[in-house]
């Protein structure tokens, strides 16, 4: 009798993290949605090419978009996660697991264009309108979203690395020949 009461209380738990996941996944996937009509309804009503959306959702989140789709991914995973541990609770099954597994491989895929999406975005932002006032309080007031965080050194493409042909100057890379 209390190995079917616990059966009970788990599934009533389950499902409840599961309505709790679906409810956040689709308010992800409507974050997501507002911060594309946001962005394209001031997009048709700007008459240059140049602008910075930071109105409507963009008041406080700056990558609505890549975060609702992070918190909805991370969601549904997680619905995927709880339902196979209720299934594999009956009995084991490679099935199972293996769908699990590759739900959860195409989770960090997603992750990571999503994260990396983020950052690059940052950056490009920061170049086009980090001089202005404008967009320096609006990132002093707003959350950037989940991303990845920056790597140490510099990028590939900023080394410059120079050839001198003068024979006072050391060569600062190359074969050293």
């Amino acid at each position: 009798a209390s190995d079917t009461t616990a059966m009970k209380s788990a599934a009533g738990a389950g499902l409840t993290a599961i309505k709790v996941l679906v409810g956040m996944q689709w308010f992800g996937y409507m974050a997501a949605a507002l911060g594309d009509s946001t962005k394209s309804y001031v997009k048709a009503s700007e008459n240059n090419g140049s602008f910075l959306v930071t109105s409507g959702i963009f008041s406080i989140l700056r990558h609505p978009n890549f975060s609702g789709e992070v918190l909805a991914w991370t969601c549904n995973v997680l619905c995927g996660a709880v339902s196979a541990a209720y299934l594999l609770r009956s009995r084991f099954s490679l099935s199972i697991l293996g769908t699990l597994g590759l739900s959860m491989m195409g989770w960090i895929g997603m992750l990571f264009v999503l994260l990396r999406a983020t950052v690059n975005l940052e950056e490009r932002q920061q170049k086009e309108y980090g001089d202005t006032e404008k967009y320096n309080e609006w990132v002093k007031s707003t959350w950037c979203g989940w991303k990845l965080p920056k790597a140490d050194g510099a990028k590939k493409e900023d080394v410059i690395n120079k050839i001198t042909l003068d024979v006072e100057t050391e060569e600062d890379s190359g074969s050293g020949i």
